[in-house]
């Protein structure tokens, strides 16, 4: 599992767009264990051109390659203007060793919107 001391999560209220709830409610089928809001929506700062950035972690999937993950997860859901980047736990606490500060950024200022119940 992660090492949740790398984590942590702005606790801000956002408006949620009907667009971000069909997002969530698709994905939630292709059981997640956590689904992190992140980007211009996450911040609060998007506008009428803004995507909805999405972490969407599993422990496992069938994919091995990232690409083929994504593709696989635009083939069940129907939303469009997403952008979803499939991590494993392991993947996430590996790429933060490297000091990616892309998932930094992603995780720190992200929003949890869904959390597998153990």
């Amino acid at each position: 599992m992660v090492n949740n001391s790398f984590i942590k999560f702005k606790m801000v209220k956002i408006k949620l767009t009907t667009k971000i709830k069909k997002t969530v409610l698709q994905l939630k089928k292709l059981n997640p264990d956590k689904i992190i809001l992140f980007g211009s929506y996450a911040k609060n700062q998007q506008d009428e051109n803004s995507d909805i950035d999405i972490l969407f972690i599993k422990e496992k999937f069938k994919e091995r390659r990232i690409i083929d993950r994504i593709h696989s997860i635009y083939k069940k859901i129907t939303v469009s203007g997403a952008d979803i980047i499939p991590y494993t736990p392991m993947e996430i606490q590996q790429r933060m060793g490297f000091n990616d500060f892309f998932l930094q950024d992603a995780l720190k200022e992200g929003i949890v919107l869904y959390e597998k119940k153990n």
